[in-house]
């Protein structure tokens, strides 16, 4: 992995440090949107399968309340942090890119300064989540491509599960992800045993709501 300078380091940090300070600095500026009353109280009726959503924001909204009660604040974080662990893939992404100072600095505030995210980064909803993870594939699958290594299969694999628990969209990513590489001189790499790790792994993160789809008819 290329290592990052001393001042890429420092803007990285003021980035981050500005993005999590907007998020809290406005949290409580308006009333919570009416989906996220919804995905608030699934906390209190854990599941492995919603009608709505699959079980991933009952789950995050579970964690918010253990760790910081039952206030919109500890919600809102949430969003937040994924906004932030987002900025930060962005780095790894320019960096593996080959980006040095200023391309870090235009990737990273780029998204920063972005009103889609800033307002999706602001409710405690699954489109957060799936922002980071969509965005954490992308990154494993580019740096298995340019790295040539089996390992990061077997990290798509979990990433993917979990992703697919947040929302179901994301098996559009990763159709697209695997046609992608087969259209590719990186197809090879699939051949390698780690792929149906990787695809045991996805399923049986998944499997819990597989099985709670099947016994509710889907």
């Amino acid at each position: 992995m290329k290592r990052f300078s001393v001042n890429e380091w420092i803007i990285m940090g003021l980035l981050v440090v500005l993005k999590l300070t907007a998020h809290l600095l406005t949290y409580n500026m308006y009333e919570p949107h009416r989906d996220e009353f919804l995905y608030m109280a699934m906390k209190d009726h854990l599941a492995w399968g919603y009608l709505s959503v699959p079980p991933f924001i009952g789950f995050a909204g579970k964690t918010a309340s253990i760790l910081l009660g039952n206030t919109i604040f500890a919600y809102k974080l949430m969003p937040a942090l994924a906004g932030v662990l987002t900025l930060m893939i962005v780095f790894l992404m320019v960096k593996e890119l080959g980006g040095k100072t200023w391309a870090i600095f235009i990737g990273g505030a780029s998204y920063l300064l972005s009103p889609t995210f800033l307002h999706i980064n602001a409710l405690f909803q699954p489109v957060s989540f799936d922002v980071l993870f969509w965005t954490l594939l992308i990154y494993l699958t580019m740096i298995l491509a340019r790295r040539s290594e089996p390992r990061y299969l077997i990290w798509l694999g979990v990433v993917s599960g979990i992703a697919i628990l947040n929302k179901y969209s994301t098996g559009f990513l990763l159709v697209s992800l695997l046609v992608s590489l087969l259209l590719s001189p990186h197809r090879k790499i699939l051949l390698h045993r780690n792929t149906w790790i990787a695809i045991l792994a996805a399923l049986l993160i998944v499997a819990p709501n597989l099985f709670w789809q099947i016994r509710h008819g889907f």
